[in-house]
């Protein structure tokens, strides 16, 4: 079931930590995200009996896309010390690309007034690419009140690889082309929250 590592994740989370000061809760908000992605391809052609050395193609190519998605959580915010906490995190997001990204996360920081500031660490689930990728990051979020606040995140996901084989016939030769895929991705994420409970 696709949901479980993220929900057990989160489940253990709850064991572990209670939210204690606002900032913590279920929420909702919008989102404006900036994505950088790097793609690169390599194909492997091979041809049966009597056959060539196999022949190879690769392709590198980047680009860049925004997005705006609607999304919903839940936030422990546990405080640590009295300046530092710990906050793990469920989240799961809507692109208007038609794409849906899920996971947990565990956020590490501190606070400075009104501004958390963060380093994120967590697992998501892309559903364009059906793969649980670790994700690494730096945030900061800033509490206009209890229940509103604005936040800027840098996110860098693991590298998405994929493989796949197909076979054509030509007469009595079949060539059968391998592809190796990955996928390096980088987003900006502009949000805005509300908390529904502290």
């Amino acid at each position: 079931m696709k949901f479980k590592s993220a929900f057990l994740s989160f489940a253990i989370s709850a064991l572990l930590f209670q939210p204690v000061i606002a900032g913590s809760g279920f929420y909702y908000g919008f989102d404006l995200v900036s994505h950088s992605l790097d793609t690169s391809t390599e194909v492997r052609l091979t041809y049966t009996s009597p056959s060539p050395d196999p022949s190879f193609q690769s392709d590198e190519r980047s680009q860049s896309f925004s997005d705006a998605g609607l999304h919903i959580g839940y936030l422990f915010k546990h405080r640590r010390t009295q300046n530092y906490f710990i906050a793990p995190e469920f989240f799961a997001s809507t692109l208007d690309s038609n794409d849906t990204i899920y996971g947990t996360n565990f956020k590490f920081g501190t606070d400075i007034n009104n501004l958390r500031v963060f380093a994120i660490l967590g697992v998501n689930r892309i559903d364009a690419f059906k793969q649980n990728k670790l994700q690494l990051g730096l945030g900061a979020e800033y509490a206009i009140n209890d229940y509103y606040s604005i936040s800027l995140e840098w996110l860098r996901i693991d590298t998405l690889v994929e493989d796949s084989s197909a076979d054509s016939i030509f007469g009595s030769q079949t060539l059968t082309t391998d592809t190796h895929t990955e996928r390096d991705i980088e987003v900006i994420k502009f949000s805005l929250r509300i908390y529904l409970l502290e």
